[in-house]
This record gives structure tokens, C-alpha cells and sequence, in this order.
């Protein structure tokens, strides 16, 4: 909570300069990636300089609304003290203006009175100078604030519209991520085809190899009855 302008004006600063040295480091962001490049590091770099300049940015807001609240309070206290001025200076102007019509000008009365009306119109006319130059304060502090709330808007579109290129790239990553995992399923089910064949084909051959050797085995085995029948007749 802010409690005089000095405190006011330095917050003020010490934001001021904040924000400079978060527009340097947009500076520096800018410079090290292309002005198109919408990368994830490229987006998350401008992402986090331009929400440290939000933040910022609503501080000073909150910083000038609390001024504003002050100046706001101290011209309606002053406002009052300016009506009350105003109905003395009136009061006591009838009573002067009572004074020259019963005792005259040259009176003592009147002009002690005549020195209490000039004293309170002097009063009263520095005071109106007071309110003109509050309202003219008041004025600036407004558009200072609106110009404040403006700027941390421009910022908050900023932010969106990087928000939803990031989006634009999780969703690209997303679908790049579907078409790889169908084209992996798509290669399984060929490599899937292949191996059936294969194995297919291995059945085959195991099964021909198997029907070869049976065929040796009774080939061999006649030839040895027919051996043994030639033996016996011997």
C-alpha cells in the first residue's frame, strides 16, 4: 500500500525499469529466432519474456489504481474543505456587507471585518487554484491508468495468440505422431505377412525333406528283402 508520493513515484520507477529489461530480453528473443519461426522453444522463449512483462505490467496497473484511489480521496477531503471555505467566505461576507450599512466603511468594525473577508478570499482563491490543479492531476492519473490497462491487454493477446501457435504445434506433433504410429502398424502387418510366408514356405520344405527321406527308407528297405530272398535261394 502506497502512503505518500514518494513512495508512489519510486514503486513507479522501480516498474519503469522493469519493464525496460523485460523489453531487452524480448529484444534478445526476437534476435536469436526468426521472426516466423513458431518452434516450441521459439514460442515458450517468447511465452515467458512476455508473461514477465504482464506481470509487471499489472503491477504498474495495480500501482496507479492505488494512486489514483488516493488522489480520488485527498480532492473529495479537499472539495470539502473548499465548500466549507466558500460558505465562511460568504457568512462573513454578509456580515461585512451588514457592517457598511450600519456603521459605515470608515468604521473600525468594518474594516476589521473587511480584513477577515480579504484573508478568507485569498484562502479561498489559492484553494480553487488547488482543486483545478487536482482535477488536471486526477485527469492524467486516469489516462495514465487507462494507457497502463491498455498496454498489459495488448500483452494478454500477445500471450493468447502464442498460446494457440503452441497448440498449432502440439497438435501438428500429435498428428505426426498418428500417421508414425499407423505407418508402424502398417509395417507389423506386412512384417506379419512376411513371416507367414516364411514360415509357410519352412513347413514346405521341412515336409518335402521328410517325404524324400521316406521314400529313400522304403527304397532301401525293398532292396534289402530283396537281398535277403536272393540269399535264401543261394
Amino acid at each position: 500500500k502506497l502512503t505518500g508520493e514518494s513512495e508512489y513515484r519510486r514503486a513507479l520507477q522501480q516498474i519503469t525499469q522493469s519493464l525496460r529489461e523485460v523489453d531487452s530480453e524480448l529484444k534478445l528473443v526476437a534476435s536469436q529466432y526468426d521472426k516466423n519461426d513458431r518452434s516450441q522453444e521459439a514460442i515458450t522463449a517468447q511465452s515467458e519474456a512476455l508473461t514477465k512483462k504482464l506481470e509487471e505490467q499489472n503491477s504498474k496497473v495495480k500501482t496507479l489504481e492505488d494512486n489514483l484511489k488516493s488522489l480520488n480521496k485527498q480532492a473529495e477531503k479537499n472539495r470539502e474543505e473548499h465548500n466549507k471555505l466558500k460558505e465562511a467566505l460568504d457568512t462573513e461576507t454578509k456580515k461585512l456587507q451588514e457592517l457598511e450599512r450600519t456603521c459605515g466603511k470608515n468604521s473600525e468594525e468594518y474594516k476589521a471585518q473587511a480584513t477577515i473577508v480579504s484573508e478568507l478570499a485569498k484562502t479561498y482563491k489559492k484553494s480553487s487554484e488547488n482543486i483545478a490543479d487536482q482535477e488536471i492531476k486526477l485527469s492524467k492519473a486516469r489516462a495514465e491508468l487507462n494507457n497502463a490497462k491498455s498496454a498489459a491487454k495488448d500483452t494478454e493477446r500477445e500471450i493468447s495468440n502464442l498460446s494457440d501457435s503452441f497448440e498449432d504445434v502440439g497438435d501438428a506433433a500429435e498428428d505426426a505422431g498418428k500417421k508414425a504410429e499407423s505407418s508402424a502398424k502398417g509395417g507389423w502387418t506386412f512384417l506379419k505377412g512376411v513371416m507367414a510366408d516364411l514360415a509357410s514356405n519352412a513347413i514346405q520344405n521341412v515336409l518335402g525333406a521328410l517325404k524324400s527321406l521316406i521314400g529313400e527308407a522304403i527304397e532301401a528297405a525293398d532292396g534289402l528283402k530283396k537281398f535277403e530272398t536272393t540269399m535264401s535261394f543261394a
